[in-house]
């Protein structure tokens, strides 16, 4: 199952001189229930073509 879910609340990450540095983004995926769910994000970098993906697998029993 493929399913898109937008944020509900961001912040900024700042580093040093107040720069933003990045971003966290907050996601209600309601209640958790027993199986197994895939978690991917992709990001680019504001000046690069890169695209960086991350997944994590949970199990709930």
């Amino acid at each position: 199952m493929n399913i898109l879910q937008k944020s509900y609340d961001s912040e900024g990450i700042l580093g040093a001189g107040n720069i933003a540095v990045g971003w966290i983004n907050y996601f209600d995926c309601g209640k958790p229930l027993p199986g197994e769910y895939v978690f991917e994000v992709k990001a680019r970098g504001w000046q690069s073509v890169n695209v960086i993906t991350a997944v994590k697998t949970i199990t709930i029993p």
